[in-house]
Formats: C-alpha cells, structure tokens, sequence
C-alpha cells in the first residue's frame, strides 16, 4: 500500500522502514506548518497505510492502528494471515483475506477440499467491535500434469484484491488460457456475487495485469508497475471493471525507459508517475495536465503522495 498520502486536512504521512536489518516501521507526521512529529509504531512488524472513512490507519496482521492526535489507538483481532483492508458501511472498515480458505480456516488447494470461503474481519472503527465471518468464494480449478487446459475455465491460486462495502460483490484473480492445447496462462479480473454465489459477467482479460499488489479506491481498482514485476499498470471501474485508461497508450508521451509507472488516487483525480513524466487524470480518464520531473529522479524509483481531499 502506499507508503505515503495526505489527509483532507493537509497532514501528510509518510511510512519508512530499515528493511536491511528487520522491518523497523516509523510513522513521520508532518503539519502543514511544517512541524514534524514521529508516531510510534512496534517494531520489526510489517504496516501498510491507508486512509477510509477519513480516518488515517496502520494495518498490520492481527490489528489496526487508527492515528488520532499523533498516537496510535489499536484494533486487535484474529491473524488471519495476509489480507487487504476496504471501506465498509456506516464506519467499518474490512479486513478481507487474500486467499481462499476451508470452512475449519486451514487452506484451500483444490475441490477435494469442498467448497471455498473468503475470509472476512469487520471492524467497526468507533466502538471497536470485531465481527469475523466466512463468504461464499469462487472456486477455480487446479492445474496437474495430466489435466486438459481448456478457454473459458479459471485456473490458479485466486488472490482478492477488492470488496463492495456491503461484501456482496468480491474481486480476485485468477488465470486462463486463450486457445485449446495453450499453457501460456494469463492473469485475469474477476467479480463473484456472495448472495448468488456465482460469478459475474463483468471480466477483465486483455493486457496481464499482476496477480496482487492492488489496492481500492472508491468505485475504482488501481495497481502499479514496477520493473522487477510481472504484468502491467491497470485502473478499472470496479461497475463492470472496464478501464478507465488505456495506460500503455499514455505511457507513449512519456520519454523514459516506461520501466515504472505508478497508479494512485488523488482526490477525485488520479496519478500516473512514469519514467520522466507525471500524468494527473480525470475520473473518467481524460488527460489534464502533464508535469515533468525533477532531471535527477529520472529512471529512478520514486512515490507520490496520495491526497484523500475532495479537491
């Protein structure tokens, strides 16, 4: 998740860590004054940021950290391993975790193991309650040595990347083969109804898109690219998860190496960071302004700021 945004009120965020000697997280604070203030955070455990329902939260397994006046107020519940967290209704935010499970929790890795359930935490970020249940998941198939590939079926280790508030729809991953004989898998979007427990029409399967790393913002699914990663930049609607940009073709403005771009939310806006160039769009993905970068951050990793105002 991002490891830095600004709040509607102009406080920016910013998450570090020494990942060469175990993950020493430190959350820096700064005022729109200026001032700097460090929030304390436990160390060698693993964050993400986020900002839901205007509030700005730590994650990490097994709990939540809701920055209120420069400290930390903690939200505990069960690990229940790697997960994302989404907004939820009326002040809940939602732990859903990234993979399919058992009904008894334990993994799920193939149909032998009955039917397939998504894990999910509720948490309600005023009282505090902690509400755990299991959903209805897609089940895709396994793929051995003597299986026959074939269209039209889903394969793989489903990751989630994405819930409607009211958990009636999920968004995961899975892959496919495009022709009969194929064993060139690639990466696709899929949306499941919890309540209809079936898939739904809505399908994303042109480019190839990574099998995780994404992250939820509103009504849309974003993911970035970075050179040493598979697959490519993506921004969808999550409606019928139709792009909202054909990214490569904006990439082709930029005169770098196209080695990294960047996908973010910027108020009702987005960003795109590319090699030299950074793009800011539209909601509905039309091209506003173009802002070249700094001569020495050309070629080079860098973040952006994700502001969560309206403006």
């Amino acid at each position: 998740m991002a490891g830095a945004l600004r709040d509607d009120r102009g406080n920016l965020y910013i998450l570090t860590g020494d990942l060469g000697t175990g993950y020493n997280p430190v959350l820096y604070l700064v005022a729109p004054d200026g001032a700097l203030k460090e929030i304390a955070l436990r160390r060698y455990v693993d964050y993400s940021l986020y900002s839901l329902h205007g509030k700005v939260i730590v994650a990490t397994n097994g709990s939540i950290g809701i920055i209120e006046d420069s400290s930390v107020r903690t939200i505990r519940f069960r690990d229940i391993g790697s997960y994302i967290l989404v907004e939820g209704q009326e002040g809940e935010v939602i732990a859903l975790g990234k993979t399919v499970v058992q009904e008894n929790g334990k993994p799920y890795l193939s149909p032998a193991d009955g039917k397939p359930f998504a894990q999910v935490v509720s948490i309600d970020l005023d009282s505090g309650q902690v509400t755990e249940k299991l959903l209805p998941a897609p089940q895709t198939e396994g793929v051995t040595q003597d299986a026959s590939i074939v269209p039209g079926v889903r394969y793989g280790f489903t990751f989630f990347i994405g819930a409607s508030p009211d958990l009636r729809r999920l968004y995961y991953t899975y892959a496919f083969v495009k022709e009969t004989g194929d064993h060139a898998f690639y990466t696709a979007l899929g949306v499941f109804d919890t309540e209809e427990e079936q898939d739904l029409p809505a399908v994303y399967d042109e480019c190839c898109p990574p099998f995780d790393g994404y992250r939820q913002y509103r009504d849309y699914l974003m993911v970035s690219h970075f050179p040493e990663a598979g697959g490519g930049a993506l921004l969808v609607n999550m409606k019928d998860l139709s792009p909202v940009v054909d990214i490569d073709e904006l990439l082709k403005k930029d005169e770098g190496t196209r080695g990294l771009s960047l996908v973010l939310p910027f108020g009702k806006y987005f960003i795109v960071g590319a090699d030299s160039q950074v793009f800011l769009l539209s909601p509905n993905g039309d091209l506003l302004r173009e802002y070249p970068l700094p001569s020495d951050l050309i070629g080079k990793k860098y973040t952006i700021v994700a502001y969560f105002g309206d403006d």
